[in-house]
Order: C-alpha cells, then sequence, then structure tokens
C-alpha cells in the first residue's frame, strides 16, 4: 500500500489533480502515525473535476496503468459497486462483493466530492433521490448475491440478517438492470455542474 501511495500520490501531483486523505486513512495517520491497525486500504477524497481528468489520463500513463488498473461503475457494472478503486495487479483482496472480479488486488478507494445546489429546494431533491438511487441499488446488489453471502457468513460461522422486505425490495427493483441504478445514481450525484457551490457532498461515502 505504501508503494501504491507513492506511486499514485505522484500522478496525482504531477497531473494537478487535486485529492485528500479520507475516512481511516486520515484517522489512521493522525491518531496512528501510520494506517489503522485493522485498515486494509486507503481512501482518498477526489473532486469530480479531478476525477474525471484522472480517468482521462490513467490509461495513457504507462508507468501507472501497467501496475495498477481503474475499477469504476462503468469498468466493472457487473459488480454493482458506486465507489471507485486504483488497484494493484497481481494481488488478491477479495471482499464481499468482489466474488465476480477476475482481478481483486488491494486498492485506493476513490470517493468523490460533488458540488451540491445553493438552491434549498433542488439540493433536498438531489439528496433524496441520491438517498433513494443508493438504496435501490444497494438492494438489488444484496438481493443478486444473497445465496453466495448466506455461504460466505455460515463458513465463517456468523447469520446473515437480511431482512425479508429488504430481499422482496431488491428483487423488485432487480427487474430494472443493476447498470441503470448505477448510471442513474451517477448522473443524480453529479447534477450539479457549478463547481463554485457552497455546499459539497461526498454522496458515495
Amino acid at each position: 500500500l505504501l508503494k501504491m501511495i507513492s506511486d499514485v500520490f505522484t500522478f496525482f501531483d504531477e497531473n494537478r489533480i487535486a485529492y485528500s486523505l479520507s475516512g481511516g486513512s486520515i484517522l489512521g495517520a493522525i491518531r496512528h502515525k501510520g494506517f489503522i491497525p485493522w485498515d486494509d486500504d486507503v481512501d482518498i477524497n477526489i473532486p469530480r473535476e479531478s476525477y474525471d481528468k484522472l480517468f482521462s489520463l490513467f490509461e495513457l500513463d504507462n508507468s501507472l496503468s501497467r501496475k495498477y488498473y481503474l475499477q469504476s461503475a462503468k469498468s466493472h457494472p457487473e459488480l454493482g459497486l458506486h465507489v471507485s478503486q486504483i488497484r494493484k495487479k497481481g494481488t488478491v483482496a477479495r471482499r464481499k462483493y468482489d466474488h465476480s472480479a477476475e482481478e481483486c488486488g488491494i486498492s485506493i478507494d476513490l470517493y468523490i466530492v460533488e458540488n451540491v445546489y445553493n438552491n434549498p429546494v433542488k439540493r433536498f431533491f438531489q439528496g433524496y433521490t441520491s438517498m433513494f438511487l443508493t438504496f435501490a441499488l444497494a438492494s438489488v446488489r444484496e438481493t443478486k448475491n444473497h445465496a453466495l453471502m448466506k455461504e460466505m457468513f455460515r463458513l465463517e460461522g456468523r447469520k446473515l440478517n437480511y431482512s425479508a422486505g429488504k430481499l422482496m425490495v431488491g428483487w423488485f427493483f432487480g427487474i430494472i438492470p443493476i447498470e441503470k441504478w448505477l448510471n442513474w445514481l451517477d448522473k443524480c450525484n453529479s447534477s450539479c455542474k457549478d463547481s463554485h457551490t457552497k455546499y459539497v457532498s461526498i454522496p458515495t461515502g
């Protein structure tokens, strides 16, 4: 992970891509002067403009793309994940939603900082639409993976606590392909195009 951080942060700095540590990574840096002992990834906040720039430049940088790959809703929609990641090739760090991915290397998680509307009515509808779409996406994903997740939990000696109601919701919303939910959620989260609003949000975090 330390080598990943060095490579990725150097790429960000050279290309003027804004970023900051987030979540457990910033907590670890301040409280533990390193990683939280139980942490297995790096969390980064990245503004939408920088996020789009990253995707346009990443594959053009051979020194980076030969060692790492970008995993996003667009590149791996079958996973149903709305958090993008930079993952190291040739490594394995499989999480519960990585079961259908051929590659699942150790990762840097990217949480997009989105501008939200100054207008309170628009901001209200954007926020609640985002929450609804996030819930629908999670329900579809968890219903789709229910049998496998149940077996994984059984092997770990734990019980999977999915309510019948949530599974029914996931089944109902699952009539619509998961790629559609991912696309709608991304469009909603990025709908405010003014990069100078008073408010920002991190809806995928």
